[in-house]
């Protein structure tokens, strides 16, 4: 089966090997992941740099704009194109369809068929020329909402309609991030950061289902989970929120910088967040309790990735790290040599890391 990476463009292809490092208390090491193959492009990547669109793509996007496809197997380039990126840009994004990719462009979305093995950009307006900052999923009705963070409009483009895009919801105030779908709502956080649940079709700022004073300034969207909002800041403060009325839940503060943004899983009903001193934290859901705790020797600065019951942490000493998702025991590390910006993405039993000076890794665990 094809599998599909799409990265920026670049020339040069590596393969080597990766080398593990110490236990967490000074035993044996881990066992050491692998690098497959490496390949450093021109331009320069941001923390959120790997999007997974689908379960077999990936999108890596410069800070440029510039996208590539790439086949994991090998790395060989397949198409390679570029969007207009804002300097406000929240790279929100989702696939509505297995098939289709949506970026923010300009005033409006480009799309792709990540499939087609060619370019296959199409362009979606969005009305009054307002400029596109964000995207989301949305349900049946709405597979997409855009938000213009300066104006406090959303827009929505009808499920497969790929020409146009009409105002839904007008919210009165600028947008502090992306929004987040929930059901025949979106949750919103505005400026004043205040989180808010609108109907997806209200053109009335004044109708509002509940209001949520946040007390600081998130940076991630909400993440969304058995009736919960979780909603993080840069300084390290979780808060989790009940969806049906906005009241406050309980709260967790990391007392560090978080660059990335939290995990959630809702299966094992763990919250993770890690920051810049290197410590992740898994919460309880439920009841924001720390279950577990690891302390890594340097900062995770594009948040984790949770896959098949194992956590991801990439940390800006160049160590890419494996642990277990109930107990936080290492299964394995592999020290790539270079920081690490991106948050990792999981394919199949291969992992996806990317530096800030434009290199890309493939790395699989031992016996892979």
């Amino acid at each position: 089966m094809l599998r599909t990476l799409i990265c920026l463009v670049g020339p040069s292809f590596v393969v080597g090997c990766a080398q593990g490092e110490d236990g967490p208390d000074g035993s044996d090491s881990p066992a050491n992941g692998n690098i497959v193959w490496e390949r450093q492009f021109d331009e320069a990547l941001a923390n959120a740099a790997l999007i997974p669109a689908a379960d077999d793509v990936l999108v890596v996007v410069t800070e440029e704009g510039s996208l590539v496809a790439l086949g994991p197997e090998d790395g060989a380039e397949i198409w390679s194109d570029e969007v207009e990126r804002s300097a406000q840009l929240t790279w929100a994004v989702h696939l509505p369809a297995p098939d289709r990719l949506y970026l923010p462009d300009g005033a409006g979305a480009s799309t792709f068929d990540v499939q087609a093995g060619e370019s296959t950009r199409g362009w979606i307006p969005l009305d009054n020329g307002q400029e596109s900052v964000a995207i989301t999923d949305g349900s049946d009705a709405f597979a997409l909402s855009f938000i213009g963070l300066d104006y406090g409009l959303a827009w929505s483009c009808p499920h497969g309609d790929g020409k146009s895009c009409s105002t839904h919801v007008y919210i009165g105030d600028s947008f502090q991030t992306a929004p987040a779908p929930n059901g025949d709502t979106l949750v919103v956080i505005t400026s004043t950061d205040i989180m808010q649940t609108r109907e997806k079709v209200n053109n009335d700022p004044s109708e509002v289902d509940w209001t949520a004073p946040l007390g600081f300034a998130p940076e991630h969207a909400p993440l969304l989970a058995d009736g919960y909002a979780i909603v993080t800041s840069r300084d390290g403060e979780v808060a989790a929120f009940d969806t049906t009325d906005g009241s406050e839940v309980w709260t967790f503060d990391a007392e560090t910088r978080t660059e990335g943004p939290a995990v959630v899983d809702e299966k094992a009903g763990l919250v993770l967040i890690a920051g810049n001193d290197g410590v992740i934290h898994a919460l309880t859901l439920r009841g924001g309790v720390q279950r577990w705790s690891h302390s890594l020797q340097d900062a995770v600065l594009g948040g984790m990735t949770v896959g098949d019951d194992t956590v991801y942490a990439a940390s800006a000493d160049g160590m890419l790290h494996a642990f277990e998702l109930e107990e936080g025991n290492v299964r394995w590390s592999a020290d790539l040599g270079v920081q690490l910006v991106a948050r990792p993405a999981v394919f199949g039993t291969s992992v996806v890391v990317a530096d800030g000076q434009g290199g890309v890794f493939r790395v699989e665990g031992p016996g892979q």
